[in-house]
Formats: structure tokens, sequence, C-alpha cells
């Protein structure tokens, strides 16, 4: 059954399996999918090739995965499995590839005299492989570990090398390793339209709390909140534009990372109409004004997210700019103290910038042969950015 943006469905994820109803948000070119729970969780549905050994390698099964921490953790996974996969699985497995190549045509030139020792040497090679194929769960992986451990037990019964064994096995993993490369490589696109399709959703998202900040700080210059003078006609318009916004925050207060701060702004927003209609125009267009500030922050954090995603996919490539995390940072020190949220219930922004300051100092000391600095920066940026 097709399923289009809006369709509530009923869908299974996890093991033991679990049911539970998700709208769908977005559509992925072949007919994936993705959704949000009632609790703003995030949820995709992947392809998944047996884990298993099986007749057709191609045979897999549909299922569900679940984002708890939402669209930007979401991104992030997608990010770096792009990026893992074409600057290191796949570069890896030719490597090993070749090495398992080279290593065969060395085999065939075995006559018998001194191949135990030549053999003892080259099976020093296979140290990479071991390593590469160390606790991998993909059935052909698993199969090249086995190949490999049984390749190293290279005498036979009477203790000579059998080379047409060493050679088998060497075949086979070879050709488990072009099934692996074949299924990442194939992959890859389908990797690519997730994350263009997740990223303009977070897109849209952020447009609309930038779109509703900007509606509700118009809003504040109108002359009933600046004098006082307003007729019923200008007072119902007000009102009606405040409803239209009161709908988008509504709707982002079921979406994480956006539902604490929006259930937030539309109490806010909900008191601001009633002071409205009772012609309240002071405390109405102070509410309104809170909102605003909030939704400022909230846009600080559309930053702050984007930072921690370079951070994630720098420490994955080991390829860190310094420079250019520390002025990101710094802009974002010099916006929050424009900010004013002094009269919140919960009042930020002192908060957020003490925890960047110590991630700030943290990337400065920064050793480029010791990342743990770097990684004690990324965690005090996620700190900061669920405080937002």
């Amino acid at each position: 059954m097709k399923h289009k943006i809006g369709d509530e469905i009923r869908i299974a994820y996890g093991k033991p399996s679990k049911r539970i109803w998700v709208r769908i948000a977005a559509t992925i070119a072949g007919g994936d999918l993705i959704a949000i729970d009632r609790q703003g969780r995030f949820y995709t549905t992947w392809w998944e090739v047996n884990a298993e050994k099986s007749a057709q390698l191609c045979i897999g099964q549909r299922h569900w995965r679940r984002y708890e921490k939402g669209i930007y953790y979401l991104r992030r996974s997608l990010l770096l499995a792009m990026a893992q996969t074409r600057s290191n699985k796949i570069p890896s497995l030719s490597n090993l590839l070749q090495l398992c190549r080279k290593t065969q045509t060395t085999i065939f030139t075995f006559s018998g005299k001194n191949d135990l020792k030549r053999l003892e040497a080259l099976s020093g090679q296979f140290e990479a492989l071991q390593d590469f194929l160390k606790g991998r769960r993909r059935w052909p992986l698993k199969d090249s570990r086995d190949q490999l451990n049984f390749f190293l037990l290279f005498k036979d019964r009477l203790g000579r090398v059998n080379v047409g064994v060493l050679q088998a096995r060497l075949s086979t993993i070879d050709r488990r390793f072009m099934a692996e490369l074949q299924h990442l490589t194939g992959w890859l696109p389908h990797y690519a339209a997730r994350f263009e399709s997740v990223y303009n959703l977070q897109l849209d998202l952020q447009k609309q709390v930038q779109q509703m900040a900007q509606s509700l700080s118009a809003m504040t210059t109108h002359q009933a909140f600046q004098t006082g003078q307003t007729d019923e006609k200008q007072i119902k318009g007000l009102i009606a534009a405040m409803k239209r916004n009161l709908r988008v925050i509504k709707a982002l207060s079921v979406i994480k990372p956006f539902d604490r701060w929006a259930k937030m702004c539309a109490k806010d927003l909900a008191q601001a109409k009633q002071q409205t209609g009772r012609k309240k125009f002071q405390a109405a267009c102070d509410n309104l004004k809170k909102v605003v500030r909030s939704s400022q922050l909230r846009c600080l954090g559309f930053t702050l997210e984007e930072l921690i995603a370079e951070i994630s996919l720098s420490l994955a490539m080991k390829n860190i700019n310094q420079k250019w995390l520390l002025e990101v940072i710094s802009t974002l020190l010099l916006s929050l103290k424009m900010i004013d949220d002094s009269d919140f219930d919960e009042p930020i922004a002192d908060r957020v910038s003490q925890i960047l300051t110590q991630a700030k100092q943290a990337i400065k000391e920064m050793d480029a042969e010791d990342l743990t600095a770097f990684i004690k920066a990324k965690r005090l940026l996620k700190e900061a950015a669920d405080l937002i």
C-alpha cells in the first residue's frame, strides 16, 4: 500500500516487536518512509539484508527503526553513516580485497620448498584483515572471518602446506568481500536519499519557527499594543493571526526536540490571545515578546545542532577545524547576551552561556594526538542543545 504525507498508520518495530501509531512525515524514493509517533519520536523504514547466509543475498525485510531523540539525532546518524561508508568501509574493503588477490598470486608460486616459512611470514600481513572483521555481524563478513581463521591453520595432517585449500579459502573471502562492497555501494544512494529527505524536513520545521517569530515580532508593533488605540475589527484580526501561529506551535509541540519549547510558547501565546480579546494590550504584548525571545533562543539552537553535527563528523573523520568551531561558539555567546529571558518560567540563557564557555575552553585545549577534550566539548554542546 502506498502511503502519503499525513497518513496515520500502525507499525511494528524493535525486538520483541512493539506496535505503535505513527504519522507519515516524509516519503523517500523507493517507497521508504519517515514517520513521527505521538510522543514526537522519529522512525524510518529500512531494507536489511538477512544477517544469516541465504541462497539469495538480496533477500531482505523492511522494518522500522526508532530515533528516540528526534530529527537532529536522525540526521547526524545518516550523515555519519554516509561519511564512514565512503571514507572508511569502502576503501578498507577495497584494500583488503587487493590483499587477498595479491596473496592468492603469491601462493600460486609455492613449490613445496620453504613454503611453510613463506606462509608464516605472509600470514602476518592479515592482521589488518582480522582487525577489520572483528565483531562484524553481517554474514558475508562473519563468513570471511571464519574462512580466515581456517586459512591461518595452514598445515595439513602431514605438516605440509595445502596450496589448493588455501587458495579456496582466499577465493571465498574474495567473493564475500565483493558481496559486501556491492552491498555498501548499492546502499549509498539510499543513504543520500534519506539524508536529503530528513534534512529538508528539518529545514521546513526550522522555517516554521522562524516565520512564526517574525510574524509575532511584527505584531508587537501594532498600534493596539503601542498605544491601546484600536477597534473590534483590528482586535479580531490580531486574534485570528495569533490562532494561526498557535496552530503552528501546537504542531511543533509533538515533534522532538521542539516539544518542550513549543509547549511553553503555546501557553504564553494562548494567554496573549485571551488578553487581547479582553483589551489587556500591555499584558498581551509582554507575552508576545516572551514568545519571540523564546523563539530566538530556539533559532540559536539550530546553529548549535549544526555545530554538533560538524563535531561528530570531524571526530569520525579525524579532521578537525578548531578555528571555525571557536568562531561559531563565540558568535553564539554574543547572540545569547542579547536575549533577556529573566521573565521566563525556566530561564536558560545564562546556563547555556556557561556551558558554551566550557566547550570553547575544551576546544582550545584540544590535542591533535588526544581528542579527549574534543569529546568533552561535544558532550557539553549536546547538554546546551538539550536545554534550548
